[in-house]
């Protein structure tokens, strides 16, 4: 007697690297009506006069922050980490630093419009992806996750085949873009 059994569908291996983006993925930007400018890493003096109570409302309050740290510290246990934003660096390393989130991160996978590696590739994050690829031999698009805001990037990774992608919300990752990240970290196990 045979016995019918659907055949298991072919699983994608787990991102063993993930990529972020910085404004309006991890951040969820404020506007500072007073000076009439969006708190955003391109503008790193706005950054660096931010308070105590600005720099925690830019992650989303205080509840949105304690759910990032919980996220990336399990996301930082399975996969390796990186920043890519058009945003600057010299903004985005001190204002993670100033909300305890810079400990998830090592500094040289954070990439921003005043890196000479982003630069070099005008400023095109889906260039960079490719190229940490191919300088880390990442040898499929599934070994790598994409997250972005922007639509634009999105397109561009999907375009040269670089990533999985997700896109998140302008308002940045909200607790269900975490979960549908860690899961997909997470399939192996």
């Amino acid at each position: 007697r045979r016995v019918w059994a659907p055949r298991k569908k072919a699983m994608r291996p787990p991102p063993g690297v993930v990529v972020l983006d910085f404004d309006s993925t991890l951040t969820s930007p404020i506007y500072l009506e007073e000076r009439r400018v969006w708190a955003l890493a391109d503008k790193p003096k706005v950054l660096a006069s931010l308070t105590e109570t600005q720099r925690v409302a830019t992650f989303g309050g205080p509840e949105r922050l304690r759910q990032l740290d919980a996220f990336l510290t399990d996301l930082a246990r399975r996969a390796t980490l990186y920043i890519i934003s058009i945003g600057y660096k010299k903004a985005i390393v001190p204002l993670l630093e100033a909300v305890d989130l810079l400990r998830h991160f090592d500094t040289a996978k954070i990439f921003g419009q005043d890196s000479t590696e982003l630069r070099g590739l005008g400023y095109v994050k889906a260039a960079l992806v490719a190229e940490l690829a191919n300088e880390h031999g990442w040898t499929t698009p599934d070994h790598v996750l994409f997250v972005d805001d922007s639509e634009d990037h999105i397109d561009e990774a999907i375009r040269r085949n670089v990533a999985r992608t997700l896109l998140v919300r302008q308002s940045g990752m909200s607790p269900d873009d975490m979960a549908r990240i860690l899961r997909l970290v997470h399939q192996s196990e």
